[in-house]
């Protein structure tokens, strides 16, 4: 959440600070997003089969998990090299630095001269809109990737609010954040279900997992993905 919060931050101050500036920002902090995404899916993955609401019996659900920690571990690993490689370290230096400016001696271009107020509209309003449009076209059939669109338009307008705190009235602000909140969990749900399906499938399809199990192995794992 904290990096969802600085990116719909970047993109309201797209114009008000230097345009090479925050799309570099954009582009670093949406790196360290994929960086830290595949250990994530897996720690939730592996909380999700170690919950007692699975239909799994000891024995099948020891197998997969200690297959898929041996996974985590992996993703750990390269999440590990990614945070001590130079290109993170520079991305810390240049975030603080570009945080200890003056904002008086720098500017975009368009919106400086516009109150906070004014921006956090200008920026909202279409991201509302859109993200009103897909909430109103969803259907039984609506493909994932549309789903996961919208959860991600929802993510920023939250964050949008989250970032423009102070400037609204505080019992308006929170029955939408309230709404916007119910509204993530249920998208962010299915989105996880889909990714840990995705996950099954692939461990289930994988070389080694021949090596932690017969078939049966491999097709109650299956069968977990497809529930």
């Amino acid at each position: 959440d904290g990096l969802g919060v600085r990116v719909v931050l970047l993109e309201l101050l797209d114009g008000v600070l230097p345009h090479n500036e925050i799309e570099h920002f954009k582009t670093e902090l949406a790196w360290l997003g994929r960086a830290t995404g595949p250990l994530r899916d897996l720690d939730v993955l592996i909380g999700w089969l170690r919950s007692p609401a699975k239909n799994l019996n000891e024995d099948q659900q020891r197998l997969v998990v200690t297959a898929l920690e041996q996974k985590r571990a992996r993703a750990h690993q390269a999440l590990a090299r990614e945070l001590t490689d130079e290109r993170f370290h520079q991305l810390i230096t240049r975030w603080t630095e570009f945080l200890a400016q003056d904002p008086l001696t720098i500017s975009g271009h368009g919106c400086s001269a516009l109150p906070l107020s004014a921006i956090v509209a200008q920026r909202g309003w279409p991201l509302y809109q859109r993200t009103l449009s897909g909430i109103e076209h969803v259907r039984n059939d609506t493909p994932a990737h549309e789903l996961h669109q919208i959860r991600i338009d929802v993510k920023k307008l939250r964050d949008l609010i989250d970032a423009a705190v102070g400037l609204h009235d505080c019992d308006d602000r929170a029955v939408a954040v309230r709404a916007l909140n119910r509204l993530q969990s249920v998208l962010g749900e299915f989105n996880d279900a889909c990714t840990q399906a995705g996950l099954l499938r692939q461990y289930a399809g994988a070389p080694d997992a021949a090596e932690h199990g017969s078939a049966w192995t491999s097709q109650t794992v299956l069968a977990l993905a497809d529930a």
